[in-house]
C-alpha cells in the first residue's frame, strides 16, 4: 500500500540496478515512454534489445574516459535506468563496446527518440548517466503521477 513519492523514484533511477534485477522493467519501460513521446514513429519493438551506453566490461578507452574514478562509477551505474538504451541486435554490434562518440553514429540512425537523446551528449559518465535518470524521471511523472490519496 505504498506509492513511492517523486524524490524516492528519482532517487531510485539514480541507483537501482535495473539491468540485473527488473530485466521486464528494463525493455518496457523506455517501450513505453517512446511510445508517449512527441513525434514517436511507428516502431516494432519485438527486434529491441536492451544496450548499455556505458559498457558492462570496462574497456580501457572507457577507463580513460571516466578518469580516476572509474570502477567506482561503472560499478554502481552500469545498470542503471540512465545508462540504458534500446537498439536491435544489429544495432548493439555497431556499437559494441565503443566510446560515447562513436556509437553515436549508431544513436543518431535509431528511430527511438529515446535512444537519439544520447546525441546530446560529447562524453558520458556519472552526471550525464544521472541527467539522463532525471530526463527519464520527469516522463514518468508526467505519464503516472503519483496520486494525491498517498
Amino acid at each position: 500500500d505504498h506509492w513511492p513519492t517523486d524524490q524516492e523514484v528519482s532517487e531510485g533511477l539514480k541507483v537501482a540496478r535495473l539491468y540485473k534485477n527488473h530485466r521486464s522493467l528494463v525493455k518496457d519501460l523506455p517501450i513505453v515512454l517512446e511510445l508517449n513521446l512527441e513525434g514517436h514513429t511507428e516502431t516494432k519493438f519485438n527486434s529491441y534489445e536492451v544496450e548499455h551506453i556505458m559498457p558492462q566490461d570496462l574497456t580501457p578507452e572507457w577507463i580513460q574516459d571516466l578518469g580516476p574514478t572509474a570502477t567506482n562509477i561503472h560499478e554502481r551505474l552500469k545498470n542503471t535506468a540512465g545508462n540504458l538504451v534500446l537498439l536491435t541486435r544489429e544495432e548493439q554490434m555497431q556499437a559494441g563496446q565503443k566510446r560515447l562518440n562513436d556509437k553515436k553514429v549508431v544513436y543518431a540512425a535509431s528511430p527511438l527518440l529515446t535512444t537519439k537523446w544520447i546525441c546530446n551528449y560529447s562524453d558520458w559518465g556519472e552526471r550525464q548517466i544521472h541527467e539522463r535518470s532525471d530526463w527519464l524521471f520527469e516522463r514518468i511523472r508526467h505519464l503516472w503521477p503519483r496520486p494525491v490519496a498517498f
